[in-house]
């Protein structure tokens, strides 16, 4: 489980999914409120997300507790970002996430290809 800092308005982490999706929590430090999440995508703010979802994987990994549970968020990149590298980076409320920022893969990485048959597999 993770603690938020001192005088931390909220608090998470994002999480590697097979290199093409990311999955993460977020949380308010000061209450139960749904947060959501800014991604910026080499530095230029892309997308905003709610975390409020269940990812199971992300429970058990972060050791959420029961009011955390729908705290959690996915993401993911369009395949046509995978050209080359990008940096992303999540933040909630100016604060960046746990394990963020990221570096993406480009489709010249020797396992593309696997990683996106698991990927495309799987939704």
């Amino acid at each position: 489980m993770l603690v938020p800092k001192k005088n931390a308005k909220s608090f998470g982490a994002v999480h590697v999914d097979n290199y093409l999706g990311f999955i993460g929590f977020c949380k308010s430090a000061k209450s139960s409120e749904i947060e959501e999440v800014d991604v910026y995508l080499d530095n230029k703010k892309f997308k905003t997300i709610k975390a409020n979802e269940k990812i199971d994987k992300i429970i058990k990994l972060y050791d959420l507790e029961d009011d955390e549970l729908s705290s959690c968020f996915s993401f993911d990149l369009d395949l046509k970002y995978f050209d080359k590298t990008h940096t992303l980076k999540f933040k909630c409320k100016d604060e960046e996430l746990t394990n963020s920022p990221i570096k993406t893969i480009n489709k010249k990485h020797e396992n593309f290809k696997k990683f996106k048959k698991f990927y495309n597999e799987n939704k």
